[in-house]
């Protein structure tokens, strides 16, 4: 029996609930975030190779850890493996990286004196204090993990609020860091609604990094200026791409398919249209279905799966109400790509876009004419149905191999100060 303040997760997959937490109340935000800043005083008094030797370690620990991670992740995002896959070694990549480059960025500067020879100038870098960080639910380790680190790294404590749908990919996360030898108190995880622990994070801590909708992120950016608070957005986006008359049409339809589809098309950066040369349009648009025909469809911890579930069902309604006008009113489709999902044995997911829903789209991608000799398309993406085996909370290790990462990232919570 679950209480008031249990936070329940359940799997995408089939809806079944996968594990249950308790929910950070607002009350007790200011004392986690009090504990954070006795933590931080410390910690940023620490040199900084000392903090990078902790993530060069927990680097190691997320690859050694990688099935453990695979599994949580895909039991509460419902993502294909393969897409979990890149996640998980972006993070290794990503925190391998930023702890070689923190001592080199963060060392002591000498800039040019006000008045030459009789001033001199040196620039030194300053943590913030506590750094906030509200995370999505479509990439619940990774970007905890990358910002995280940046901000750890430059002498700062994170209090992190998961999104609700993922508490326990942010708890796992961690369980990593104390392995690797981060004081404690320094990375904490509220999980809770985030109307209610957005306000208190927000009036308490020194910086805030968010990843969301724009709406949520225009709030959030009003109440951190109100305090005079840095503020930094990963935000939504309508992303295009081009291709022109000189491009490789292999590269790009190859490169259009895992830019639209990857994590089931839910990335705030994935393509969701794009600007086609007239005349490159027919044979491009030929290698695209053949492509996507190609993608396998369903959910599980299999390998050989392309394109996983939608996160949830009120993600599958949103993603419904994007694709009814499209089928009502197809913008003159001259190509039509019907991506067939296996037919379930037992349970329907919970969260898929069947056959009838995807006829007509070509994923969704809809073909009009432009004067300029230049064809529109407008994407929508889908998600499959078939049966999903039993959760995984805890995998056994050694029975899935490791492969290259794919790095990336974002600015470190740092000021700059001039002495």
């Amino acid at each position: 029996m679950s209480s008031n303040r249990d936070l329940v997760v359940r799997c995408p997959f089939d809806d079944s609930i996968y594990g249950t937490c308790t929910s950070t109340t607002a009350e007790q935000v200011p004392a986690s975030i009090a504990r954070a800043r006795r933590a931080q005083a410390t910690w940023a008094a620490a040199p900084v190779t000392d903090r990078a030797r902790v993530f060069r370690r927990l680097a190691a620990l997320i690859l050694d850890n990688r099935d453990k991670i695979l599994d949580t992740i895909q039991a509460e995002t419902g993502k294909a493996r393969l897409s979990a896959f890149e996640e998980v070694m972006d993070a290794s990549r990503a925190v391998r990286v930023f702890a070689g480059s923190a001592p080199g960025l963060l060392r002591p500067r000498r800039r040019a004196g006000a008045i030459p020879v009789l001033t001199r100038t040196v620039e030194h870098h300053r943590p913030v204090g506590v750094v906030g960080i509200i995370n999505p639910w479509n990439y619940p380790f990774n970007l905890p993990a990358s910002d995280g680190a940046q901000a750890l790294l430059a002498g700062n404590a994170v209090v992190l609020k998961p999104d609700s749908q993922t508490p326990f990919t942010a708890l796992l996360l961690a369980e990593l860091l104390t392995g690797a030898g981060l004081p404690d108190g320094l990375f904490q995880v509220l999980p809770g609604s985030g109307a209610e622990l957005g306000p208190a994070l927000v009036a308490g801590v020194d910086y805030l990094m968010f990843t969301g909708s724009t709406a949520t992120g225009r709030q959030l950016a009003t109440a951190c200026a109100e305090r005079l608070i840095g503020f930094s957005g990963e935000l939504g986006g309508k992303n295009p791409l081009l291709v022109l008359d000189d491009a490789d049409l292999a590269t790009a339809a190859a490169g259009t398919v895992h830019g639209a589809f990857a994590n089931t098309g839910q990335v705030c950066v994935g393509i969701e249209r794009a600007y086609i040369h007239q005349s490159v349009h027919d044979e491009f648009v030929d290698r695209l279905v053949a492509l996507v025909r190609g993608l396998r469809l369903g959910v599980g911890y299999d390998w050989n799966l392309a394109v996983g579930s939608l996160s949830s069902a009120k993600q599958l309604a949103t993603v419904s109400a994007h694709g009814r006008p499209c089928q009502r009113q197809p913008v003159r489709a001259e190509r039509q790509c019907v991506v067939r999902a296996p037919r379930a044995r037992g349970r329907r997911p919970a969260a898929h876009w069947n056959s009838e829903r995807q006829r007509g789209l070509c994923r969704g991608l809809g073909v009009a004419r432009r004067s300029d000799g230049w064809h529109g398309r407008v994407g929508r993406r889908t998600a499959p149905r078939r049966p999903r085996p039993a959760a995984v909370h805890r995998a056994a290790d050694g029975q899935r191999p490791a492969a290259a990462p794919d790095p990336r990232r974002r600015s470190w919570a740092t000021r700059a100060t001039r002495q």
